[in-house]
């Protein structure tokens, strides 16, 4: 496999970041059902994660799922989809799960795949999502009227600018600006300092010219939704050939996940992965609402195959090992690039289902003793409590943002909110069933 694809995400890459995504595994999960599996990162800025790309062919129409982000993975990607261009197929299909960068970033390796006809579907409520600056920004300003979302990520834009030093390319023009505004910020700084750094990162060094492909989207509105029933779950969504893509609207607004029935397959995109929520435009409960529906699926035979978008069996063993967290896996099948079988389908989403529901039942009796707090506090004493679901949140690093889930929890479960001096305070509006 020639894995020579010379474009670095950006200049400031870790040296042979490349053999560590040589690991990567290409597997036909079934029968033609590629999984093109991405990394996870071990820095979310400098060797961000790619997610998992899955390509399935339906006669002569091939659909991608998901494109990941690492320019690596490009020519992995175009080796799947030129077997089946040349094989006759004349349309391509691509769908991202969401518009988050690990997933969208690559979009654009589609229009060199030689198929006739080339399609980007995107899902109404995702069209904000998808364009990275104007959502990262957008988000952190919703975030503001809670709690400082701030100095967790300036501490990792300084790792970055004092990495950068290492390479020539760090004085070179077009960086100077985000270089300047990365060193202005301090512990004084404003809320606005933090938002011009974040957008030269953007600009400058993290998008560039990537194309997402945003521009050619077709757009699927809300109101074309289709209705579809599998046992008791009743999902809504749009068909395209014979797949049917879910809108769960959990991780972002306009999140997806693919159902394949004739392989009885589920791609759960981000619906089942441990950072959950990580945007403040995520839903939790729809989270905890998707892997319900998905395990009660399972349970009444309608999936026998799952994956998502970033199950891997090449790196999740060995991040949980560096991490230490060997003893904090709720399942084995979290280790897994995808899981088989009515028993294993049923274990995977109900592992999240109760994952999620737990570390919602520990944050709202928290907040219940604690009557009146700030978000900082409240992680703080959550983080007390000693349970499955909550010991393996506290010890996932970022992107994992317990802050973030509090928040989530507030927003969605009623609140009031209090400013008192320097602090934001929030007591529930009422008592919930825990």
């Amino acid at each position: 496999m020639n894995d020579d694809y010379p474009e670095k995400l950006h200049p400031f890459h870790f040296p042979k970041m490349e053999e560590t995504f040589a690991r990567s595994a290409v597997r036909e999960i079934a029968h033609d059902v590629w999984q093109i599996e991405g990394s996870l990162g071990f820095s979310f800025f400098l060797c961000p994660p790619s997610a998992n790309v899955y390509i399935l062919r339906d006669k002569d129409i091939v659909f991608m799922f998901d494109a990941g982000m690492q320019p690596f993975y490009r020519t992995r990607i175009l080796e799947v989809l030129r077997k089946y261009s040349s094989a006759g197929c004349k349309t391509l299909i691509l769908m991202d799960s969401q518009g988050h960068w690990d997933h969208a970033l690559n979009n654009s390796v589609v229009l060199d795949a030689g198929f006739e006809n080339v399609r980007f579907l995107l899902p109404e409520p995702e069209v904000p999502v998808i364009e990275c600056q104007y959502h990262w920004l957008g988000d952190f300003r919703k975030l503001e009227a809670f709690f400082n979302p701030y100095p967790e990520w300036s501490t990792l834009w300084k790792e970055i600018e004092t990495y950068a030093k290492n390479f020539a390319e760090y004085s070179e023009p077009q960086y100077r600006p985000l270089w300047h505004a990365i060193n202005k910020l301090d512990a004084n700084s404003k809320h606005e300092d933090y938002r011009t750094a974040l957008r030269l990162l953007i600009d400058r060094l993290l998008i560039g010219n990537k194309r997402n492909l945003a521009e050619r989207a077709e757009i699927l509105p809300l109101s074309s939704r289709e209705k579809r029933t599998y046992g008791d779950t009743e999902f809504y969504g749009w068909q395209v050939g014979r797949f049917f893509i879910i809108h769960d609207g959990s991780h972002s607004p306009g999140h997806v996940c693919l159902y394949d029935p004739l392989n009885r397959l589920m791609l759960s995109g981000d619906v089942t992965v441990e950072i959950n929520p990580p945007f403040f435009d995520s839903n939790f409960d729809r989270c905890i609402g998707a892997a319900r529906a998905f395990r009660r699926m399972a349970e009444q035979g309608f999936i026998t195959l799952a994956s998502d978008a970033h199950r891997s069996k090449t790196f999740m063993s060995d991040a949980m090992h560096m991490l230490n967290m060997d003893q904090f896996i709720l399942s084995p099948l979290q280790l897994e690039d995808c899981v088989r079988g009515e028993e294993q389908c049923i274990e995977f989403f109900g592992t999240y289902e109760k994952f999620y529901s737990g570390m919602k039942r520990d944050v709202l009796q928290t907040i219940s003793k604690m009557g009146e707090a700030a978000i900082p506090d409240i992680v703080q004493e959550w983080f007390k409590m000693d349970t499955p679901e909550t010991n393996l949140k506290k010890r996932l690093p970022f992107p994992s943002r317990p802050d973030v889930l509090v928040t989530r929890v507030l927003d969605e479960h009623g609140y009031i909110r209090r400013v008192s001096g320097n602090k934001i305070l929030f007591s529930l509006k009422k008592q919930f069933q825990i």
